[in-house]
């Protein structure tokens, strides 16, 4: 289990994350580009792309579709905007299951402590589902269970699949 001391935490900067985020941008294009040629899974993508996060992020929990938060009873990770709902397409729960449950693709935390520090969405060009959706999560995310930085990150896949994989990435 990781341990972090909140100054540690406070003190890590945008810039950092920054400096992470295209660091392992680049080790999945150098090193799994074909994951991106060959239009694999989202998940295989995120995965790959996490392992690189994770180098960049010793002192802290990489993971993936992850479904737990510290803050609930029953430590689900649940939005409570009524917003998402509609947007997402699915009616509110009520009783034991209220509020949305969400897996981010990937989070940067310390598990079981109130240390969220990147919540990320990743797209691919070939997804169906519009990006509006992820950018809405990812702001609920940030706001609702306090996130620090929240990114969407689009990579660019199949044949034409170039400038290092990425067709968007940014800050929410």
């Amino acid at each position: 289990m990781k341990t972090l001391p909140e100054v540690d935490f406070k003190a890590v900067s945008k810039e950092r994350v920054e400096l992470a985020i295209q660091s392992a941008q680049e080790r999945l294009w150098d090193e799994d580009r074909i994951l991106l040629k060959l239009d694999a899974h989202e998940r295989s993508v995120c995965f790959r792309f996490a392992v690189y996060l994770a180098e960049q992020f010793p002192e802290f929990d990489v993971d993936c579709e992850y479904n737990r938060n510290h803050a609930e009873h029953d430590y689900l990770k649940r939005l409570k905007d009524e917003n998402l709902f509609e947007i997402v397409g699915r009616e509110s729960r009520f009783g034991d299951e209220d509020g949305l449950m969400i897996m981010p693709d990937i989070i940067v935390h310390v598990r079981d402590k109130p240390m969220n520090l990147l919540v990320i969405e990743v797209k691919k060009t070939s997804s169906l589902i519009p990006e509006y959706i992820d950018l809405f999560k990812l702001k609920a995310l940030k706001e609702e269970l306090g996130y620090r930085f929240a990114r969407f990150i689009k990579f660019e896949v199949g044949e034409g699949a170039d400038r290092g994989g990425i067709s968007d990435s940014f800050f929410i």
